[in-house]
């Protein structure tokens, strides 16, 4: 949380050419840190790990407010309402998924047989390292939120709202 807040202090006021790189790197600064974790999780002391909390937590904290701008800038005038609460939902929607799919990462290496160190060096390592791919997605997607958003800016009616 405090990465998070710091990031989003850091980025604060930057350029509008600037914020669509942050948009693109704060997933993979967030996927960088997931890589950490799960290299340093298993074995590794509470030291080694803060850096890589601390990228994950950057990473998104200084992308969110950007991301969420732009689709709100987006969005139709009569949409306005709509695009500010899935914001919201959206977010919760990744929290309840992300932990279920933790769950069932770690029932799958065998959390649900009893916990054991073996399974949980190895959810140290697999849960994390399952979302870096997700990171990766995210800055496609923050990369496609960019594309929509130039053409909706050059021109409002080309852009599909479906």
């Amino acid at each position: 949380a405090m990465s998070w807040t710091l990031a989003a202090v850091c980025v604060s006021g930057i350029s509008l050419r600037r914020q669509s790189a942050v948009m693109i790197g704060g997933p993979l600064i967030m996927g960088i840190g997931l890589a950490g974790i799960a290299w340093r999780m298993p074995s590794g002391t509470v030291t080694q790990l803060l850096l890589p909390i601390f990228l994950s937590g950057f990473g998104i904290g200084a992308c969110w407010s950007f991301i969420a701008q732009r689709v709100m800038s987006c969005a139709r005038a009569d949409d306005a309402e709509v695009a500010a609460s899935s914001l919201a939902t959206v977010q919760l929607y990744g929290f309840a998924f992300g932990g279920a799919i933790a769950g069932l990462i770690a029932n799958l290496i065998g959390y649900s047989q009893g916990l054991t160190l073996e399974t949980t060096r190895l959810a140290a390592f697999w849960v994390p390292a399952s979302f870096v791919s997700v990171t990766l997605l995210a800055a496609l997607a923050a990369a496609r939120l960019l594309v929509l958003g130039r053409v909706g800016h050059a021109n409002p009616s080309s852009v599909s709202h479906s």
